[in-house]
């Protein structure tokens, strides 16, 4: 069996069942045509294939669907995806990238890439990402029924949708900061200029969860009640 293994996917990775994060990369990098093709050739059907699209209003998280309704129904492995894409003649190095990490040039100081973003920032981003959102939230690795809940939420509301999506992921992201989100718009074919304009526009301040907030002035408001008595 040809494998491309140039970008590392050797024989230990093409044992491994793909992640959410992989098959999004893996999915985004073909046509829908190869997708729906692959899936078939895997041992989906039509009817699977056709029912997404019903439920789904984006092609791109069709093409991310298949695959995952393919790997939980058949613990799939990367194997199984090389081999289906040698035996349709297609290149493997797609199915290669989702390894690699892309790092793309931004304009944002080093000193905000370990600070949390704050609302302001969110509430602008979430603006501008449009029909990426899904996408971003699975390269943020926020979880495939968190993500539905949300859409299903928000119906066709795109800026509702992300603005969910980066606030969870902000709640549950064990570093959710500037440069994990960074990171996370580069690999979604975004690019950082949209969040570079929201910085420089907005600056960054020190973000402070709404429970500390709150914690704050109620330690204020009982220290008031105190000076009072």
């Amino acid at each position: 069996m040809k494998v491309c293994i140039i970008i590392g996917l050797r024989d230990d990775a093409l044992d491994q069942i793909p992640s959410d994060v992989e098959l999004q990369r893996f999915s985004s990098g073909c046509d829908e045509s190869t997708i729906q093709k692959l899936a078939i050739h895997l041992g989906m059907t039509l009817k699977e294939w056709e029912k997404l699209v019903t439920d789904y209003r984006w092609i791109d998280i069709v093409k991310y669907r298949i695959l995952v309704n393919w790997r939980e129904k058949n613990s799939g492995r990367f194997s199984n995806l090389a081999k289906a894409l040698t035996d349709m003649d297609v290149s493997t190095h797609t199915l290669c990238q989702v390894k690699r990490i892309r790092k793309g040039e931004y304009d944002i100081s080093e000193e905000y890439m370990d600070l949390i973003p704050t609302d302001e920032i969110l509430d602008e981003l979430a603006q501008v990402i449009g029909v990426v959102s899904f996408q971003l939230g699975i390269e943020l690795e926020l979880p495939i029924t968190s993500l539905d809940i949300i859409q299903y939420n928000n119906d066709r509301n795109l800026v509702a949708q992300c603005k969910d999506i980066l606030y969870e992921w902000r709640e549950q992201g064990v570093r959710p900061t500037i440069g994990v989100l960074v990171n996370a718009l580069v690999n979604v074919g975004r690019g950082t200029k949209c969040l570079e304009e929201i910085i420089k526009s907005k600056g960054v301040k020190k973000y402070i969860p709404q429970e500390k907030v709150e914690e704050e002035k109620q330690g204020k408001l009982k220290t008031l009640m105190k000076k009072k008595k």
